[in-house]
């Protein structure tokens, strides 16, 4: 708890110092320029480890890790909801995406999730949400159709795409510089 924390500080004085779980501490130890007999370790005490709502705010304790923030600020299974149903009433279209029900357009991905940088796995919206990359996606469905699969695009050139986005860039760089 903080206050047995308090007490071993208070008992060892200057041969203790807290450790907050950074590197700053062990590195001057090791370079000698701190003398500490005694590392007071914070990472585990729960009663600096914790989120509350308040009226006027967020309460947030000095050992929060920036994992349970991200959680706390949108769960990830709202993540997943905001970049689906979410997203879909937000554009009026909820009749016809963001949902996988028979008579709406079946857009969907497969991630691979046997990734390194999915594992371990203890909930999937939150390996979605915190862990995936898009190299992770290993098919896109649009409207039933498969539109890309194992990276590859298969419904359009992708070259084609490239030199298009590359004469639209000289066109806006043209209007820009006409605009100054």
């Amino acid at each position: 708890t903080s206050e047995e924390a308090i007490a071993l500080k208070a008992k060892y004085k200057d041969r203790a110092r807290y450790w907050a779980g950074g590197t700053d501490l062990m590195l001057q130890w090791r370079a000698g320029e701190v003398d500490i007999d005694y590392c007071i370790d914070l990472t585990f005490v729960p009663t600096l480890n914790y989120i509350e709502n308040e009226r006027d705010g967020v309460r947030i304790g000095a050992m929060t890790s920036l994992d349970a923030l991200d959680n706390a600020i949108c769960p990830s299974l709202e993540a997943v909801e905001l970049g689906t149903i979410s997203g879909a009433k937000a554009l009026h279209m909820d009749h016809l995406i963001g949902s996988l029900v028979p008579g709406k357009l079946a857009d969907i991905i497969i991630i691979d999730t046997k990734s390194p940088n999915m594992q371990p796995i203890y909930d999937y919206y939150a390996a979605i949400v915190y862990s995936a990359y898009p190299h992770d996606v290993k098919l896109t469905m649009i409207n039933g159709q498969v539109v890309m699969q194992s990276r590859q695009l298969l419904t359009a050139n992708l070259q084609e795409i490239i030199t298009d986005v590359g004469r639209l860039k000289e066109k806006i760089i043209d209007k820009m510089a006409k605009m100054t």
